[in-house]
């Protein structure tokens, strides 16, 4: 079986580490130097590349920070926290597409823009304020991948609780083992259900699940089928919000042609109330004239004279007729 086959399952995996280290683990400083490519800290890499931080700080200066805080910390009698304590629970996050492949094909670099999206969408909901790093290499390993950095915000020492097989231990009265199991199945669950799934991965690698070679390549095929099923209905679901978003347009356009013609007949009623406030003054004026035609010609002789000096009349004649 190629790498191509093994490398279809999903991969998300979480340790914890302490200031110290041990023989069969290193410590949180060296982790964190190895996934910001710190010079001595990544001879597994022919060619290292500084990484990109997607989220947070950089993954070297969080657990910095963490290790000062950690040394300010007391334990519950009052002693400093041991140097073996557990600080930083790190994760590893791998997509299968060799990153050449990647480069060279835009619908898999739009496959792990996806991926890396809804995982950082995961550890924002998983993690909240504790989820102090996220860094992603591309350039300089075999396949892409996510490295994070998870620290307790308030208490240092508490971090190995954000594991979630040492905290259901920590917290189980019996089965203390198998509760730690459980919980770690679980959280490969969730993250199945939230991202593995949607990215058209499978929860497990034929070798656990004990499929023939021709059994996993038909699932192969049906979540490749799946995920092409998937991408279609998030393109119709774009277009349809397209649609959606013209006729609101063409609705606020249709609101404001209405208001404007509500103003048009306001001012077209304004105009004939107006129209027939001069009828209305018009008539007065003739019937005035008939009756008294020296004070209209009073009138409009002063009108006239005012008009030639740039003002109004101040006064009106004196009304001498019936």
């Amino acid at each position: 079986m190629n790498t191509a086959d093994t490398q279809q399952s999903q991969f998300f995996h979480i340790e914890l580490y302490s200031r110290e280290g041990s023989e069969s683990k290193p410590s949180a400083t060296f982790v964190a130097n190895e996934a910001m490519r710190v010079a001595g800290s990544c001879s597994h890499v022919q060619n290292p590349v500084k990484p990109d931080v997607l989220y947070g700080k950089p993954f070297d200066l969080v657990v910095t920070e963490a290790i000062l805080r950690v040394g300010a910390e007391k334990d519950s009698l009052g002693r400093k926290i041991r140097a073996d304590k557990n600080v930083l629970l790190a994760g590893v996050v791998s997509f299968p597409c060799h990153t050449e492949r990647l480069r060279e094909n835009p619908v898999q670099m739009k496959r792990w823009k996806a991926f890396r999206m809804r995982t950082l969408l995961f550890l924002k909901k998983k993690y909240g304020t504790a989820l102090a790093s996220v860094v992603e290499h591309i350039h300089d390993e075999p396949y892409p991948h996510l490295h994070f950095a998870v620290i307790d915000p308030t208490r240092v020492a508490q971090t190995h609780l954000l594991h979630d097989g040492e905290n259901a231990r920590t917290q189980a009265t019996k089965g203390k083992q198998y509760a730690y199991f459980e919980a770690m199945k679980k959280m490969q669950n969730d993250f199945y259900e939230q991202v593995g799934m949607k990215s058209g991965l499978d929860r497990y690698g034929p070798k656990r699940q004990r499929l023939t070679r021709t059994e996993w390549k038909e699932r192969k095929k049906t979540n490749a089928d799946l995920l092409l099923a998937r991408t279609s209905a998030d393109l119709l679901r774009a277009e349809s919000m397209k649609i959606s978003n013209c006729l609101e347009a063409a609705r606020q356009d249709h609101a404001l042609h209405e208001a404007h013609l509500k103003e048009w007949q306001e001012n077209l009623e304004k105009w004939h109330d107006g129209v027939a406030s001069m009828d209305s003054e018009l008539w007065v004026l003739e019937t005035l004239e008939e009756k008294n035609p020296d004070l209209v010609g009073a009138v409009r002789a002063a009108i006239k004279e005012q008009a030639g000096k740039g003002e109004k009349p101040s006064t009106a004649p004196p009304y001498t007729g019936g």
